[in-house]
C-alpha cells in the first residue's frame, strides 16, 4: 500500500461468532491461493453490555491501521469512551457522503449487531476492493466498503493509539494508588 493512496475499509457482517470464524477462516485460504492478494490484519466488532467491542483476529501487516478503521467504525456505531471525539470527527468526514446513504448504512449494521451478529472488518489497497466483495459475498457475508484517504486512516490509527495509551496510563495510576493507599492502612 502506498503513502499516498486511498485505502478500502471492507466490513462484512455474519450472523453469529462461529460463522465469522469460518468465514475468516475461508478469507485466508483464498487470499493464499491468490498471488494478487494480501491478506492483512483483520479486526471483529460486537456489541457487548451495549458497547461496540472491537479486536485484532489476525495480526499480519498493518494492524495499527486496521485499528484506526475500527475506530472510526465504531465511532458511528454506538457510544465507546476510548476513541473520542478526534477519531468521531475523522469518521464524519469518511461516512457522510452528503447523500446520508452511508450514513444509514452504519446505522443498519449496528442494529445487526445489536442481534448477535459479527462484523470482520478489514483493509485493502484500491483495486483489490471488488475481489474482497466477492469472496466475502459468497460467505454469505454482507459487505460495505468505503473509501479512505491513507493520511485520514493513519490519523484515526494514530488517535486511537493515543487513547489506548492514555487508558492503559490511567489504569495503571489507578493501580498504583489503590496499592499506596493499601500499604498506608498497613502501616496504620
Amino acid at each position: 500500500m502506498s503513502e499516498n493512496e486511498n485505502i478500502f475499509i471492507v466490513i462484512a457482517e455474519f450472523k453469529n461468532q462461529s460463522a465469522s470464524v469460518g468465514a475468516l477462516a475461508g478469507l485466508e485460504h483464498w487470499a493464499d491461493t491468490r498471488k494478487d492478494i494480501k491478506l492483512g490484519a483483520v479486526g471483529a466488532l460486537r456489541k457487548e453490555e451495549g458497547e461496540i467491542s472491537a479486536e485484532i483476529v489476525r495480526k499480519a501487516g498493518k494492524s495499527i491501521l486496521v485499528k484506526g478503521a475500527m475506530g472510526l467504525a465504531r465511532s458511528l456505531l454506538g457510544p465507546i469512551a476510548l476513541v473520542g471525539n478526534v477519531v468521531g470527527g475523522l469518521a464524519n468526514s469518511v461516512f457522510n457522503k452528503g447523500d446520508g446513504e452511508q450514513q444509514e448504512v452504519l446505522q443498519q449494521l449496528g442494529k445487526l449487531l445489536d442481534a448477535g451478529s459479527v462484523a470482520l472488518l478489514m483493509i485493502c489497497s484500491a483495486g483489490e476492493e471488488n475481489d474482497y466483495r466477492e469472496q466475502l459475498e459468497v460467505m454469505c457475508g454482507d459487505v460495505l466498503l468505503f473509501e479512505v484517504p491513507r493520511e485520514l486512516l493513519d490519523q484515526a490509527a494514530a488517535a486511537v493509539e493515543a487513547a489506548e495509551a492514555e487508558e492503559e496510563a490511567r489504569k495503571e495510576a489507578e493501580k498504583q494508588a489503590k496499592k499506596q493507599a493499601k500499604q498506608e492502612k498497613k502501616d496504620q
